[in-house]
């Protein structure tokens, strides 16, 4: 297929080619990560920059005198990338937040789309999805069967709001049935997904796709912290968003999933 004319490609230069420090840091990424990271090979075309990017991530991720854990760097990171609309860098920190053994139930939405893109899978069959079929729900209710087939496991469903309503009897379930997962909701008000496809198609025009109620024809959606407390789970609300805040939160709901209440 033709590409349009304003899409370019950059020609990423093999790792063989690289200075010999460059090298070194490359095998390092694909020891501890499994694989080079998209941007790190984009910079080695200037090989400069990608020396003083390094040295950049060295000072703010790793350097011993912040008085901040690496988590609590990585949340900071997360949080000023969804701040600057960064999909590669909001999913590839958040991605540090999680032990590798951990089970991703991703659900249909703009969610999916920059996790299928973005997330490096570090173990086979650790990422869940419904690929082409597009079941909302797939993730938000497929989560719970992946945590009964690996109970001692980490088990996260990424959902955005209008898959989540789609099935909001999970939370049901989990309480009735003691299964322990976490449900990380993203909440656009709408299925953005397929907005986007009517903005394309139809000259700008949407119907019917985003969620709006009132008078002003605000955004519009139920408050899904208090929806799941009043069906017995533990919910944290990120509002505002702030790195502690979200960090908190995390933390505090892969504590509950080892401990579920009684």
């Amino acid at each position: 297929m033709p590409q349009p004319p304003h899409i370019s490609r950059l020609p990423v230069p093999e790792i063989s080619t690289l200075d010999a420090d460059l090298q070194k840091y490359f095998r390092k990424c694909v020891e501890k990560l499994g694989l080079v990271p998209n941007v790190l090979r984009a910079y080695a075309f200037r090989p400069a920059h990608l020396r003083n990017f390094i040295s950049m991530y060295n000072e703010l991720m790793l350097s011993d005198d912040s008085g901040l854990s690496t988590l609590e760097r990585e949340m900071i990171a997360v949080v000023v990338s969804a701040c600057n609309r960064c999909y590669y860098c909001l999913i590839a920190h958040g991605q540090a937040v999680l032990p590798d053994n951990a089970i991703l139930a991703c659900d249909v939405g703009v969610n999916h789309n920059w996790y299928m893109q973005f997330w490096n899978a570090r173990r086979p069959q650790t990422m869940l999805n419904s690929w082409g079929f597009s079941g909302m729900g797939f993730g938000a209710a497929g989560v719970l069967g992946a945590k009964l087939a690996a109970p001692d496991r980490p088990c996260v469903s990424i959902v955005g709001d209008g898959s989540f309503t789609m099935v909001p009897h999970v939370l049901c379930t989990a309480v009735e049935y003691q299964i322990p997962v976490v449900w990380v909701l993203w909440n656009n008000f709408g299925w953005v997904s397929i907005r986007d496809i009517q903005l394309g198609m139809f000259g700008g025009r949407e119907l019917g796709t985003m969620f709006h109620a009132g008078a002003n024809n605000k955004p519009y959606n139920p408050d899904f912290a208090m929806w799941a407390k009043a069906a017995g789970c533990e919910s944290f609300l990120a509002k505002p968003l702030t790195p502690r805040g979200f960090l908190e939160g995390v933390r505090r709901s892969l504590e509950t999933r080892k401990n579920p209440p009684p």
